[in-house]
């Protein structure tokens, strides 16, 4: 190998291992049974590109005291077996209360970290996210590791009311699979539930019936030719 080739491969290396490096800078890891509580400024907060886009979607979540739109999407930050999600409350300017807490049931017992992003993400394609500053003061995590909350402000300033919109909540998770079967909840006495993009466990590949013939008669055939040999 010429040297010259040699340095571009170690420049190429070293160029994606400060990617790597920048894309897990920040994390903070939320296990079960966890709660973060901190004043805003000081949970990790997400910048740079999100990675590439793998999907999107709007959902609405109607009440009898308010109407959020969420904004969905799921990233490849370009971490093996990793994916984030995005997800942004938008509460209708309609809306006669402010939601003091959000939730989304989808973790089981995977493997999570937890940031904040105030800026739009590029947009988030269909997603259409924007830039804010409406934090939650708490993040938490249920004991059976399945559900991730966030917490904001009720009765003082800056809450999520009538026309405000969060900053992206964004869980980072350690698979690459995903469906459209979890479940995000806004809730703020009354509670409202919705159709969310959730990390899935990859199912296990299971032999056809077909396949299964085939290695049956190849092992049989292969003891018949052992029992052959050893009669000769």
């Amino acid at each position: 190998m010429n040297t010259k080739r040699l340095l571009n491969i170690m420049a190429v290396g070293a160029m994606t291992g400060i990617l790597a490096s920048a894309a897990t800078a920040g994390a903070t890891a939320l296990n079960p049974g966890d709660i973060l509580n901190s004043p805003p400024t000081t949970f990790d907060v997400l910048s740079g590109s999100p990675g590439t886009l793998v999907t999107s979607s709007v959902g609405t979540i109607t009440t009898s005291s308010f109407t959020a739109n969420i904004r969905e999407a799921v990233y490849n930050p370009g971490i093996a077996n990793t994916l984030d999600y995005y997800f942004q409350v938008v509460n209708s300017a309609g809306s006669s209360d402010a939601i003091g807490r959000v939730t989304d049931r989808s973790f089981g017992s995977f493997t999570t970290s937890v940031f904040l992003r105030t800026d739009n993400a590029g947009g988030g394609g269909s997603a259409g996210f924007t830039a804010s500053t409406i934090a939650p003061i708490s993040i938490d995590r249920d004991i059976s590791g399945q559900t991730v909350g966030w917490n904001f402000l009720k009765g003082a300033t800056p809450d999520l009311g009538s026309g405000k919109t969060s900053e992206i909540l964004v869980v980072r998770v350690n698979s690459p699979n995903f469906s459209a079967n979890g479940q995000f909840n806004a809730i703020d006495g009354a509670v409202g539930s919705t159709l969310s993009l959730a990390p899935q466990t990859p199912t296990s590949n299971v032999p056809e019936p077909a396949s299964i013939l085939l290695l049956g008669t190849g092992m049989a055939g292969i003891a018949f030719i052992a029992r052959r040999r050893s009669a000769q």
